[in-house]
């Protein structure tokens, strides 16, 4: 696997899949079985939308999930340390130096997520 092997595998399963996920659940949950409060006002919020604030909303979902899976690569990158790590993280496939993965991931990512709005 290829670091844009990876990014392009993290985007179709978390950002695209999950976005799919949420749009499924917010237009076709059975209002009548949901039991959770906070469940049960946000669909509230989402019936009460007209298309385009739906079509919003969805959109400031998917760039939440965008951000934050930037913010997970940027971390695993070195570029966006946590404190109290000191250590290089590394993140590979297999046991030697040649399977590392991590380093652009976040950049690639984000350059991946551009060429995609660009070609909508």
């Amino acid at each position: 696997m290829t670091p844009a092997e990876l990014v392009r595998a993290l985007k179709a399963e978390i950002v695209d899949g999950n976005i799919a996920i949420y749009r499924d659940l917010y237009r076709s949950t059975d209002r009548a079985d949901v039991v959770d409060a906070h469940w049960a006002r946000v669909l509230r919020l989402f019936d009460s939308l007209e298309h385009e604030q739906e079509t919003l909303l969805l959109e400031i979902v998917q760039q939440t999930i965008v951000d934050t899976v930037s913010n997970l690569l940027g971390v695993l990158d070195g570029s966006s340390p946590l404190p109290g790590v000191d250590e290089e993280l590394w993140l590979g496939v297999g046991s030697d130096a040649s399977g590392k993965l991590n380093g652009e991931l976040q950049d690639t990512f984000l350059e991946l997520v551009e060429q995609e709005s660009e070609q909508r």
